[in-house]
Formats: C-alpha cells, structure tokens, sequence
C-alpha cells in the first residue's frame, strides 16, 4: 500500500512540475515569437526609411522637385522607378510630391497618366520637425489613412530639399493588406492559434481569420452574441494594463478557453498590438501526453517494486528452502559417507578374510597334499625300479601323470597366493599370470607397462592381480577373442590399468548380463578408490578403464 501511494505521489508531483515546466517553455518561445514579430516590422519599415531618404539625396531628384517638372520621365533611368522595382513585392507605390502636395511622378503609374492628386491620397505629405518646424529632414511613418480606392494604408515619406531648401516629399505607399501579406500571413502559431495586429483605434489591421480584419473591436454592433462582446471588452482592459503581458480568456472569435500573449510596438508614432492566441487545450496536450507518460511510468516502477518485492521474497523463500535442503543433504552425505566407509572396512574385511582363507588353502595344498602327491610319486618311483620291464613302464606312465599333477597343484597354489607379487612386484608377477593363461587358450593376450615403477601398496597390487585374473578368466572363458591387451600406465596422479578384448561384448545397460566375475571387479575397485569404467557393445569387444589415485 505504502509503495503504491509513494508512487501516486511521485506522479502528482511530476505532472506538476513537468506542467510548470512546460507552460514556462510554451510562454518563452511564444513572447520570442512576438519579439521576432517586433523586430521583422520595425526591419521593414527601417529599409523603406533608409531607401527613401537615400533618394532624396539623388540629384536628379532634388532637381526634379526644383524644377516642379510633371512630364514623365524616362522609366528606364528614372531612379523612383528603380527604387520602386527593387521594392515592387513589399509596396504598392512611390510618389514624388512637389511642396504643394501635387504629385510630379508615381510609380506604378496610372492609366491614362492620370497624375492628379486625388488619385493618390487624401494628406498632403509636407514634414516636420520635432519643433514644429517645417521642413523635416528625417524620414516619417504615418499614421494609417484610407485611399481613394477605399484600401487602408500606411506611408514613408522623406522630404526634398535643393540647396538647403525645400521642394518636395518622396513617398512610399504600403497597403495594410500587402504588409500583411507578406509579413503576417506566413505566421503559423501552432496547430489552431491565432496571430492578430490592433492599432491604436482597436481596430484589427489583421487576424489569422480574415473574417475579422477592419473590425473595430469596442464598436460592434449588437448582432453579436452577449459573450462575445463580453469577452472582446476584457480582452481590451487586459491588453491595456501594459506594454506586454500574458492572460487566459475565452476567445472572441472561437469561444475556446485560451491563453493570450500580446506586446504594444509603434509604428511611427502609432501605437500596435501584437497579440498571439493559442488554445489551451492544444497547450496542455503535450502535458497530458506528458502525464500519460509518467503515470504509464509510475505505473511500471510500481510494477517493477512489487515484481522485486515479490522476486526477494521468493528468493528468501528460496534461500531458506535451500538452506534446509542443503544441511538435509550434508546429514545424507555425512549419512552415506559413514555408510561407505562402514561398507569398505567390511568388504577390507572380507577381501582380506578371502586372502587370507586363499593362503590357508594354499598352504594345505602346498604343503598336505602336494606333499603326499610327491610322496607317492616316489615310491612308485623306486617300486618301479623292482620291477620287470612292462610293469615297469606303466609305473613310470602313473609318475609321469603324478608329475602332472604335481605342477597343477603347484599352479593351483601360485594363483591362491601369488607369492612372486610379494617378492618381485605386481608386473612380473602379471607377465607370469598372462604366460600361464596363454599356455592353456589360443587367445594372443599382450601386455604393456609404461613408467609404472611399483607405486602402489601390497594391498592395492594384490587387488589389481585379482581383477585382471578375473578379467582374463572372463575373456578365456566367455569373449570368443583373437586378441587381448592389458596395459598398465602411470602419470603424476594415477596409475591406470586398461583391459581390452576384440571379443562378442556385451550389453553393459543389462543388469542380467553383470556376472559374479564383473561385480567381483567392482567390488576391488570400489575398494581401491578407483574411478573404473566399462564399455561395451554386442560384437564390439570390450573395455575395462580404472584409474587407481595415487
């Protein structure tokens, strides 16, 4: 509950922020707009000043206003004309006024050369000083009249002087409407904002919708609706608390709440306002997106809190879970190691209580009946020599088997005990065990040592003699093989001993199949410490692999 409000909280306090923020940004790049408004106005009235009183300065222009000459000048090196066709896209004319307001040359010129006055303007052009003096030598903006033709405009004039005295007034003519034109209409405030200019007489010289250019705003007549005159009246008081400002207010012309940024510039010596409206509704659209935004954000970090809330508490749960598994484990370990070391000291026990029954065996064998067998064969030996000669030969037949048996008991007794293993060590003692198996199986058995020099116990070299006796009493007796190895090869930490036949195998994953011969070996190694591995395949041989630690 706590993360959940904590995240509410921090998505108020940054929707918050993030709409301080943006109004903030918004307000800036509104009022620099106005600021650019500002200075492309005063731009363009600042060139047609400057162009203007550059012309008075022609000399053939102060001649011409001397002279008071109206017949037209030649258009191709007329300087007006010049100057006009350099500003064609920007003004409507250019006048050439003697000092009593008669117009001597215009461009573009009328139809029919009608040069007369009243086809041009109403106001006579003649300027002053800023003492009243006549005669001005500064370039003057008017304030905004209406021609003949019913168009409001607005004029630069700079007056003419020859020989310090003055003849005339060069002027230029701009429509409202042409100045807006070029000026104004190109301005875009947003997707559905507004840009509108008053004058000093509240008067919209233009607006974004032309349906409300020339109306004067605190005149109009009672057709409009309550709210709307309503509106248009506060909208006046606020643009008159200051030179420049920012307010909301529903708007006259859309009726949609806004927000209004306006600046007074002059113009000459008229007053303007520049007044840019945009919609609240498209202003608070990046911040809601904005909160959209950071709601969606608050709502995955409330996500990732409770996903690693819950991704600790399942890894605690975890940890305690292992925790219990693993001292479970280390009980069954220790369990099971005392049970290894429990089962090798009894199979010790028994293999060496088996060693130890083979050397009783022996023992007897050697000493009781192999004894008594070389006992016998003796007297047969010296009774046949008492005899007649065909008695005599089938005594010396019975010694000859008596013999026999003899070596086998000697034989018998040596695999009981092998007593070269305790007197010369475990690989002479494995080249005996292979030359005596060979004697008796035509199986090619071969054996190899490489660095083993001894390295391992009495106790482990008995147990490696028993089960490669017990592996090659498998192979003689069960393989079918050509051929056997037996290797034996020492490195640093173990000593390996590999048994190989090209027998028929067998299947190792058949438990059915692990005779008393294999589990015997098994049982050797386990007690050896050994890592031993078998492999085989039906008609593939076999493999016997066991690495003896060091």
């Amino acid at each position: 509950m706590v993360i959940v409000i904590s995240g509410v909280y921090f998505s108020w306090v940054s929707f918050y922020n993030q709409r301080k923020i943006l109004f903030t940004q918004i307000e800036k790049q509104l009022f620099l707009a106005v600021d650019f408004l500002e200075h492309d106005i005063h731009s363009f009235f600042g060139n047609l000043e400057n162009s203007v009183r550059t012309l008075t300065a022609n000399k053939h222009v102060q001649e011409w206003a001397y002279e008071n000459d109206t017949d037209d000048c030649d258009t191709s090196t007329c300087p007006l004309n010049n100057l006009y066709q350099i500003h064609k896209n920007e003004v409507d004319a250019i006048l050439l006024m003697n000092k009593s307001g008669n117009i001597l040359e215009r461009f573009p010129k009328y139809e029919g050369n009608n040069l007369n006055k009243s086809s041009c303007c109403q106001n006579k052009c003649v300027l002053y000083d800023k003492n009243d003096t006549i005669y001005s030598k500064v370039p003057e903006i008017s304030n905004i009249f209406i021609n003949k033709q019913g168009h409001k405009c607005i004029s630069v004039s700079c007056n003419v002087f020859y020989k310090s005295v003055y003849y005339g007034t060069v002027r230029w003519i701009v429509k409202i409407s042409t100045f807006s034109k070029l000026l104004f209409e190109p301005v875009e405030i947003g997707e559905r904002g507004d840009l509108f200019i008053l004058d000093s007489s509240n008067i919209i010289l233009f607006h974004s919708d032309k349906k409300w250019n020339n109306i004067k705003l605190d005149s109009l007549n009672d057709t409009l609706d309550n709210n709307v005159r309503s509106n248009i009246l506060e909208l006046l008081n606020k643009i008159k608390t200051g030179e420049k400002g920012h307010f909301s207010l529903i708007d006259f012309s859309t009726n949609q709440a806004s927000e209004f940024f306006y600046k007074k510039i002059y113009v000459g010596a008229q007053p303007w306002i520049i007044v840019l409206r945009v919609p609240e509704e498209e202003m608070t659209s990046p911040i809601k997106m904005n909160t959209l935004t950071i709601l969606f954000h608050a709502f995955l970090l409330i996500l990732f809190i409770l996903l690693l809330g819950f991704k600790l508490y399942t890894s605690q749960k975890k940890k305690i879970k292992l925790e219990y598994e693993k001292n479970y484990l280390m009980q069954v370990a220790d369990t099971s190691k005392q049970i290894q070391i429990e089962r090798d000291k009894r199979l010790g026990a028994i293999m060496e209580g088996q060693e130890k029954e083979r050397h009783r065996i022996s023992k007897e064998i050697h000493d009781g009946l192999g004894q008594l067998v070389l006992a016998t064969k003796l007297k047969i030996d010296a009774y046949s020599k008492s005899i007649e000669s065909e008695q005599k030969i089938l005594m010396e037949s019975i010694s000859k088997e008596m013999e026999n048996i003899i070596d086998e008991i000697h034989v018998i007794s040596h695999d009981l005990v092998p007593s070269m293993l305790y007197d010369i060590g475990l690989e002479p003692s494995l080249r005996n065990l292979i030359k005596g198996i060979s004697q008796h199986t035509i199986i090619n058995i071969n054996f190899t040592s490489y660095k083993y020099n001894e390295e391992l116990s009495i106790d482990e070299k008995l147990s490696v003699y028993r089960i490669v006796q017990e592996a090659l009493n498998n192979i003689v007796n069960h393989s079918v093989a050509h051929e056997a190895n037996i290797q034996i090869l020492k490195n640093p930490d173990f000593v390996t001993l590999i048994i190989q036949d090209d027998g028929i195998g067998f299947d190792v994953e058949n438990k059915n199949k692990i005779g008393k011969g294999l589990s015997n070996i098994y049982e050797r190694a386990t007690a050896l410490h050994a890592n031993i591995e078998i492999k085989s395949q039906t008609g593939k041989g076999t493999t016997i692999t066991m690495k003896i630690p060091i």
